[in-house]
């Protein structure tokens, strides 16, 4: 039996949506707006490394989004870079004592309203 401890002061799903909210939610559909939260959850998790490591990180990511996407160009990928330092900065001002890796999240409307889950890691 598996039991869940709750703690809704340090629910992820919510930090996600304060750190990275508006970014997530300016997605023109659900399909982009989970393709933003992927991105967010990506950033958090670089945020939890060291410098050296973010930047290692940062670099595998973009080479990863040009071989999935062989028509971005230069300009695409320089400004996905810019979206992710300005996310990771955000993280890091928000919530610098969490390290806690996001390893999946899920983005779902209903409503008009969007909700998302998270599933995450301490590594600590």
């Amino acid at each position: 039996m598996f039991l869940k401890k709750k703690n809704p002061k340090n629910k992820i799903s919510e930090m996600i949506m304060d750190y990275a909210g508006n970014f997530i939610l300016e997605g023109e559909d659900e399909f982009e707006k989970q393709q933003r939260l992927n991105t967010a959850a990506s950033a958090w998790n670089f945020a939890c490394l060291s410098d050296n490591e973010i930047k290692l990180n940062i670099k595998k990511y973009l080479k990863e989004c040009k071989k999935l996407n062989p028509e971005y160009n230069k300009k695409d990928l320089m400004e996905i870079k810019s979206i992710i330092k300005d996310l990771i900065v955000e993280k890091i001002k928000m919530y610098p004592d969490i390290k806690i890796q996001i390893f999946n999240a899920q983005l779902k409307e209903e409503n008009g309203k969007a909700y998302i889950t998270v599933a995450s890691l301490d590594i600590r």
